[in-house]
């Protein structure tokens, strides 16, 4: 998972506020516990600031604080997943897989792929206890706001860190000439990035993103593999087609982000701004020596602060209905607002350094994540000869999808995603074709190539 882009997840750093003498919880659970007392927004509803209270007002009108967005959520279930990977051997396997994760594809050479059957044999029961907990998943939200936004992420790592073994599990088939049996795991990962994407938090809608992006890598492999049928190509279409059965808006990501903004701010209010800071923040501080003038400051100014972070996210959220390309006027004067704010010495803090800081990566990664699905559905779709209809224009440019058909391939040209990633697939017997005019495949074609 990409560690940037998180917007006060992981909690890090000075807690001493908070820690006394005797033994106490972790600091995470300790600002989570601070974080539901202040759910209903004390600190914001005392305020005397009559713009903040209107600005309360609508966002309640519209039923959109964490306590009204949680209240249809029954709680977290992601649990069984840290069970399958539990912490105290999580990070040794996470970065074993990560280490044998190919740049693209899936291709492997035969050193990292006997290295990645002997940790699949050794994570056997482990992944046996992945199968379970997918099962276990429901098609709607499981986690609530107020968890998700103060509580470390290992329920993220874990999931992740079972799809990248279920992709390599997929390799291992490849490798043994089985294309279509490895549509199982690549199954697995597509129906978790779906769920994740379920989740109205950022953090998971970016995780969302991440697992679709790997499933993809291990899809263009199954798609592309010298004994993929057009039969296996039939199964892959339905699961990137399932992918938008249910896509969420990207205007709910940033409602939520809202609503735990709104914690933060209380979290300000109660002391915590420096908590709140990622380790390299506070670091920062205490080098300059200004880390108890800067939570001074933040706690003085919270209430302009947040009335200009609610202003911000009411542009971003109505941003977010339009199509990416279509949004980087408002993206870009935020930008500018704060590059100005900053000059001037009236930066927001909390706004600045807490919750605004990546918006125009966030809104970038959810628009690769619909492009990149979008164009393999087109491709498979085009290649298995199913109706398509008319393909929306691309989120990230505009312009209608370029699709590339001939004898040998159907592709995506001109979509820059990632360096070195091809959206095509070979029609099934090519790759066949070409090995045994190259000398290298003597074996006799089989009888469903054309």
């Amino acid at each position: 998972m990409d560690r940037s882009v998180r917007i006060s997840i992981v909690i890090l750093g000075a807690v001493a506020a908070l820690v006394g003498c005797a033994p106490q919880p972790r600091p995470g659970e300790q600002l989570t516990h601070e974080a539901r007392r202040l759910a209903s927004l004390p600190g914001l509803r005392a305020s005397a600031h009559p713009q903040l209270a209107a600005e309360l007002q609508k966002i309640e009108a519209a039923r959109q604080t964490s306590a009204l967005l949680d209240a249809e959520v029954n709680g977290h279930a992601y649990a069984p997943f840290i069970a399958a990977y539990p912490a105290i051997s999580r990070p040794a396997i996470q970065r074993e897989v990560n280490s044998l994760w190919p740049d693209t594809s899936l291709s492997m050479p035969p050193g990292a792929l006997q290295k990645a059957s002997e940790l699949l044999r050794q994570q056997a029961a482990a992944r046996q206890r992945f199968d379970c907990a997918i099962r276990a998943t429901r098609q709607r939200p499981q986690l609530k706001l107020i968890d998700a936004g103060l509580a470390d992420d290992e329920w993220l790592d874990a999931i992740q860190t079972g799809c990248r073994l279920e992709g390599l599990a997929a390799a291992e088939m490849l490798a043994e000439q089985q294309p279509t049996a490895a549509i199982a795991p690549a199954g697995k990962m597509l129906h978790l990035s779906r769920q994740l994407a379920r989740e109205p938090h950022l953090n998971a809608r970016l995780a969302a993103a991440q697992l679709r992006a790997d499933a993809l890598q291990v899809l263009h492999a199954i798609a592309n593999h010298p004994a993929t049928t057009i039969e296996t190509l039939q199964q892959l279409q339905p699961l990137i087609r399932g992918q938008f059965a249910d896509w969420p808006a990207d205007e709910r990501v940033w409602i939520a982000e809202r609503a735990h903004g709104l914690i933060v701010y209380e979290l300000t209010r109660a002391g915590h701004y420096t908590s709140l800071l990622t380790a390299e923040q506070q670091a920062d501080l205490q080098r300059k020596g200004i880390a108890t003038s800067t939570a001074t400051a933040a706690l003085r100014n919270v209430e302009t602060d947040e009335l200009f972070y609610l202003r911000a996210m009411e542009q971003q959220i109505a941003a977010a209905r339009l199509p990416f390309w279509q949004r980087r006027t408002a993206i870009e004067q935020l930008q500018t607002e704060l590059q100005t704010r900053s000059e001037s010495g009236e930066f927001p803090l909390v706004a600045g350094s807490l919750l605004l800081g990546d918006v125009a990566r966030t809104h970038q990664q959810l628009a690769v994540d619909r492009a990149r699905t979008e164009a393999w559905l087109i491709v498979l779709t085009t290649i298995c000869n199913l109706p398509l209809g008319t393909p929306p224009l691309c989120a990230l440019t505009g312009q209608p999808y370029e699709v590339h058909v001939d004898r040998e391939r159907v592709a995506i040209v001109g979509l820059e995603l990632s360096p070195g990633e091809a959206i095509e697939v070979l029609r099934p017997g090519v790759v066949q074709a070409r090995r045994r005019a190259a000398g290298f495949d003597l074996t006799p074609p089989a009888t469903w190539l054309e």
